[in-house]
């Protein structure tokens, strides 16, 4: 038979558990219920991309995966593009435990804030090639609309 000191103790453990397990929860539901992208991005049809990673491989592959994609022409400049997606390193630790991290934040053109920023922490992914694959495809995601069957 277990003591009144071990039948607390194990209370106070189940307790903190449950803490435990809503606090990771409620970040997860707030991050999936997201504003709707504005018209102005919705019917962009092109997209400036500015690299300010200082990782030349960024480049390449948010165009290699643009391309693709061919939802966007990508431009050479800002003042010809519909929309601007800009690419960033951050280092230091996330909400999600990685020291190392790319962000891609879109903007409107014109506008100084940003309409949708994605980040590839989640995926707990290390190759910057990779890691700049997960934006474009949380942001494609979040673009396209989902078929329904």
């Amino acid at each position: 038979m277990k003591s009144f000191s071990q039948k607390v103790n194990l209370r106070g453990t189940l307790c903190e558990i449950l803490v435990l397990v809503v606090m990771l929860c409620i970040p997860a539901l707030a991050y999936s219920k997201r504003a709707p992208l504005p018209d102005q991005v919705i019917s962009a049809k092109s997209i400036y991309l500015d690299n300010q990673s200082g990782d030349s491989a960024v480049l390449d592959t948010a165009t290699e995966e643009f391309t693709k994609w061919g939802r966007f022409t990508i431009t050479n400049s800002k003042d010809d593009a519909d929309l601007v997606a800009v690419f960033t390193h951050k280092l230091g630790i996330d909400k999600w435990g990685n020291a190392s991290f790319i962000v891609m934040d879109v903007f409107i053109k014109g506008h100084s804030e940003d309409v949708l920023e994605t980040k590839n922490a989640v995926k707990l992914i290390t190759a910057p090639r990779l890691r700049t694959q997960a934006c474009i495809a949380d942001f494609k995601k979040r673009l396209e609309p989902k078929v329904r069957h």
